[in-house]
């Protein structure tokens, strides 16, 4: 990240390309908010109320991610999944749409922890590792709240560094996650359906029970992942690349159901 983590306050001009486009995330939501409030006024103003209590809920939440207090963006990372858990169905796919753009934007900022100043250490507008897994986190359990099961919720998250993130049981579909770095992680039990992963990087991460359904492997890197005798070709269904993924050294690999044009045929 350019600039100095503890200069001034960092945290406005750097966090303004965060906050604009969560706002842009935020008006989507408002506007489907309108809709559902306009079609049913005359039933109950509780509604409204409850709608109106969502907005205001997203608003805060965009104001804090911009903060220059590390626990303040922390803590908004946390609202909202709580968003997502409180207001389904409505603010599933935002919540994760949300996440996805701070993920999007923090990753190339990371300043490991000990680099930031001593004497302000909750105050840096230096992303820390710890900042980019609890948005991780909250991202896998936004997709797989019981209240969002079923919704869909694309995500960009193309060239992102999450290694070391515990996402499991995280859910995935039509989502784009080439060059995803998911080193060190764990994306146990998690499910990827029509995703693509080109050049995905899962070097010492652990999948154990993940599935792979109708994705896109293309030279996705699975060579050193965690326990690879217990990989199993079972874990994948469906699958397409032009590039053969990398293997573990003995895995029997899954056949190649098809190349580029096929997987968007299955996944249109």
């Amino acid at each position: 990240m350019t600039g100095s983590a503890g200069s001034g306050k960092p945290g406005r001009s750097k966090h303004s390309e965060l906050i604009a486009a969560w706002g842009a995330v935020i008006a989507a939501l408002v506007a489907g908010v309108g809709v559902v409030v306009s079609c049913g006024v005359a039933s109950s103003q509780n509604t409204i109320a409850r709608q109106t209590d969502v907005t205001a809920r997203y608003s805060a939440v965009s104001h804090d991610i911009g903060s220059d207090q590390q626990l303040t963006r922390e803590a908004a990372l946390y609202a909202v999944k709580d968003l997502a858990r409180d207001n389904p169905p409505n603010s599933c796919r935002e919540s994760a749409q949300l996440l996805g753009v701070y993920l999007r934007w923090a990753s190339p900022r990371v300043q490991p922890s000990e680099s930031a100043p001593r004497s302000t250490p909750a105050s840096t507008s230096a992303v820390s590792t710890d900042e980019i897994r609890v948005a991780a986190g909250m991202l896998a359990t936004v997709t797989r709240l019981p209240s969002c099961k079923g919704q869909d919720m694309p995500i960009d998250l193309a060239g992102v560094d999450l290694q070391g993130s515990h996402m499991p049981n995280w859910v995935v579909n039509r989502s784009l996650l080439d060059g995803i770095v998911l080193s060190g992680g764990e994306v146990n039990d998690a499910v990827f359906t029509c995703t693509t992963l080109t050049n995905a990087k899962f070097v010492n991460t652990d999948i154990g029970g993940a599935r792979f359904d109708k994705v896109f492997l293309d030279n996705a890197n699975f060579k050193n992942i965690q326990d690879a005798a217990a990989l199993s070709s079972k874990q994948f269904s469906q699958v397409y690349w032009s590039r053969s993924p990398i293997w573990p050294d003995g895995f029997s690999p899954p056949s190649r159901t098809g190349g580029e044009a096929d997987y968007k045929k299955a996944c249109p």
